[in-house]
């Protein structure tokens, strides 16, 4: 028989295809860049080249404003770190200020060949700056890199061009700049990021015009000028539509095709042949760099092992985490030390958000704040590994959906049992002594006029649990303390268990007269609490629903409240939260919560610290801490082995 598990994984063929595709793009990005150097270099002939770093920026900008619109998507210019925007945009300023300027003296092979140490410094620095440290092979291969760099720039062969020593300052800035965009990569969207590069360009390049503007001797000169924001601009989307298609190790690997574009434009343009020095120096250091990304490339491999741990010195890639909808802060902080982070619902256009950045998504932390993981949305993450739900129900989830694609899916149990219990307990209490009403009596002056009316009492009453589960049975143990009868229902009877079991939920609630449901959701469960279950309950029965909403068919209840079926009913869940139908808020004998049932800061903090630590436990290769019964694991090559 077939593995469900691997049957709707994208085909080895359809990945090839978009595989290529994303090599495709990432070559046409680069040929962009290609031209962009070449243009500035043209154009630097006759202009100032400050003039055409603003040229740059400015039509960049106009470009970026026309296709985003910023004005009409405001959120697109609310960023959650300003200051390290600002850093990130005045290092590209100050790369490409030192770029276009040494442009005027070197060949553009040199240019690129020295802008090719920017990976190498990344590797270097991404260790004290974001805690990425690398091992001794990778240090060397970085040495070895930079060897390459002083046989192009060749220091001891005389005095070199100072346009080299600039070109080489350029990369270092660009290199931090790589740093900066990596750690806005968790904090704002991509759109955002890219209307905030060009801001230091124009707010800081804009008041020299004055005293720097040249002005273009032709028509073509000025078409030049705006072409090098153009490039710029077109360059940038299609990397991002690249890395949409193809995984970066891969892509990062056809960065050195540039040098082809440079060699071909700088023989065309300008009659440029690099010397024998600059050909070995490239080759060094494009070696160096391959060998990196290599490294890159078989660490993961060998981490898909269980038994795998990864050595202290290597470089560990931030994993990319979407969370659909907002959670405690606590949880984002915490995610955030590990990964990289998407906020779902600050994208005001999701659609395009999931299109750009859903194939490098990898986990999910899912809540039913966000709604629900359907097959659809599951569909959009064609790399999703692992759906970390918080909560113990996960009927918001589609674990059917999520097996079939091989995709674990975990969720919160035991962490908030009690805090659930002890709720079930007041809301019952709640409902039956109506304290809510109550209090409304006192607010409202009418003690002043007479004495609240008597309640009923927990004294004496059987009370019924459908489904004893872990909750169920904290709920139950509480309830032995208040001196009643308890009876249960679920899919079979519980040796261990005291208590009355009845094989059938009317059969229960006959011998009730109050009903705790507290069994999980989902298509099973749908509206098993109906209009024959609230009629057995009778007159004096009492329905405490803490589970899902789906469970009850509301408009019977409403319907048997409004005729007196039953007296009165506490829900603390609803069948379309967070809509509850008028008819039961107009309702004075029914006690309503907003789902509460788990909402303490105690016990929320715990069940976003499980959520993290599912993460953190599956990317680090020790498998899911709480898989649900429905998902795939143990995974299916190791099922047969399993002790």
């Amino acid at each position: 028989m077939a593995d469900t598990a691997t049957d709707a994984l994208p085909s080895w063929t359809t990945l090839r295809r978009q595989r290529l595709a994303g090599i495709a793009l990432m070559c046409a990005a680069l040929m962009c860049f290609s031209c962009l150097d070449a243009t500035a270099k043209w154009v630097n002939r006759s202009v100032d080249p400050l003039v055409t770093v603003w040229a740059r920026y400015m039509s960049a900008f106009l470009l970026t404003a026309v296709v985003l619109n910023p004005w009409t998507q405001p959120r697109l210019l609310r960023t959650r770190r300003p200051t390290l925007q600002i850093i990130r945009s005045v290092l590209l300023l100050l790369s490409t200020l030192c770029n276009f300027v040494a442009l005027q003296y070197l060949q553009l092979v040199q240019a690129t060949s020295i802008l090719f140490s920017t990976p190498l410094l990344v590797t270097l620095l991404a260790g004290p700056i974001l805690g990425e440290y690398v091992g001794v092979k990778r240090l060397a291969a970085i040495g070895i890199g930079f060897i390459g760099i002083l046989v192009i720039t060749r220091p001891g062969l005389g005095a070199p061009h100072p346009a080299l020593l600039l070109s080489l300052a350029g990369a270092v800035a660009y290199a931090f700049y790589g740093i900066t965009t990596r750690m806005l990569a968790a904090h704002d969207s991509t759109a955002t990021t890219t209307f905030y590069s060009g801001v230091a360009g124009i707010v800081l390049m804009t008041p020299l015009l004055p005293w720097i503007w040249t002005t273009p001797a032709s028509p073509l000169t000025w078409l030049l000028l705006a072409m090098t924001g153009v490039f710029a601009g077109i360059g940038h989307w299609l990397l991002v539509l690249a890395h949409a298609r193809a995984p970066a190790a891969i892509l990062s690997a056809f960065i050195y095709t540039q040098i082809v574009w440079m060699l071909a434009l700088g023989y065309v343009l300008f009659g440029d042949w690099p010397d024998p020095w600059t050909f070995a120096g490239s080759g060094i250091v494009i070696a160096s760099g391959l060998y990196l990304l290599y490294r890159e490339r078989v660490r993961p491999a060998a981490a898909t092992s269980v038994d795998h741990v990864p050595e202290q010195d290597e470089t560990m890639t931030k994993t990319e985490i979407l969370m659909p909808g907002p959670m405690m802060p606590s949880v984002i902080e915490a995610l955030e030390r590990d990964f990289i982070l998407h906020r779902l619902w600050e994208h005001a256009d999701r659609e395009a958000f999931l299109r750009e950045t859903g194939p490098r998504i990898r986990g999910l932390a899912a809540s039913t704040v966000a709604g629900r993981t359907d097959a659809a949305f599951i569909g959009r993450l064609p790399n999703l590994e692992i759906i970390a739900s918080l909560g113990v129900g996960y009927d918001n989830v589609d674990v059917a959906e999520a097996a079939r694609r091989g995709i674990v899916v975990t969720n919160t149990p035991d962490v908030l049992n009690a805090e659930v219990a002890d709720l079930t307990i007041g809301l019952l209490i709640a409902t039956l002594r109506q304290i809510p009403q109550s209090e409304r009596y006192l607010r409202a002056g009418r003690w002043l006029e007479a004495p609240f009316p008597l309640s009923p009492t927990l004294r004496e009453r059987t009370v019924g649990i459908v489904g004893l589960g872990r909750i169920g049975k904290a709920i139950a143990k509480r309830l032995e303390g208040f001196d009643v009868e308890i009876a249960y229902h679920g899919r079979s009877r519980q040796e261990d268990v005291a208590y009355a079991y009845h094989d059938t939920l009317v059969g229960l609630a006959q011998a009730c007269d109050v009903l705790i449901v507290i069994a999980p959701g989902g298509a099973g469960t749908r509206h098993m609490i109906d209009a024959e279950v609230l009629k057995a309950l009778g007159p004096n029965g009492v329905l405490i629903n803490v589970a899902r909403g789906s469970i009850v068919d509301e408009q019977a209840l409403i319907e048997a409240l409004r005729s007196g079926t039953i007296p009165s009913a506490g829900l603390d869940v609803f069948e379309d939260e967070p809509r509850v139908p008028q008819e039961l808020i107009d309702m004075d004998h029914v006690v309503l919560v907003p789902h509460i049932g788990s909402a303490s800061v105690h016990t929320r903090r715990a069940m976003g610290q499980l959520v993290v630590d599912n993460l953190i436990a599956w990317f680090a290769g020790k498998g899911p801490l709480t898989p649900v019964p429905e998902t795939p694991w143990p995974a299916p090559e190791r099922r047969a082995t399993a002790g």
